[in-house]
C-alpha cells in the first residue's frame, strides 16, 4: 500500500511539490497563531505553609505547629481541604483552595 502511493509520488513531482509546500505553509499559519506568554497568568489553587521546628519529634511538631496552624486557619473562607504533615524538625499544612478564590497573596507573612 505504501509501495504505490511512494510511487505515484516520484512520478508526479509537481503533485509532491504542491503537498510539500501545503504542509509547510500550514505549519508556519499555526506557528504564527500559537498563544505565547513570557510570563503566564495562572490561578493558584494550593498554598503551602511550612514551618522549621530544628530537633523535634514529630508528635511536638503536631501539638506545636501544625495543629495551631489549623486552628489559626479554621476561618478562613474558601478553603476546600486542610491537610497538615508532621515530620522531625518541620511541619507542613497544605491548603486546597475553592475555584472562586481570586486574589491570593503570595508574599510570605510574618506573624
Amino acid at each position: 500500500m505504501l509501495r504505490p502511493f511512494l510511487r505515484w509520488l516520484i512520478s508526479n513531482s509537481p503533485a509532491m511539490n504542491i503537498i510539500l509546500i501545503t504542509i509547510l505553509a500550514t505549519g508556519l499559519y499555526c506557528a504564527t497563531q500559537l498563544r505565547r506568554e513570557s510570563f503566564p497568568e495562572f490561578d493558584l489553587e494550593v498554598i503551602l505553609v511550612s514551618v522549621p521546628y530544628p530537633g523535634a519529634t514529630p508528635e511536638e511538631v503536631e501539638n506545636g505547629i501544625c495543629q495551631k496552624i489549623e486552628e489559626a486557619l479554621q476561618s478562613i473562607e474558601g478553603v476546600r481541604k486542610m491537610t497538615s504533615t508532621a515530620n522531625e524538625g518541620m511541619g507542613m499544612v497544605i491548603l486546597e483552595l475553592q475555584s472562586n478564590v481570586k486574589n491570593v497573596d503570595r508574599t510570605p507573612c510574618s506573624s
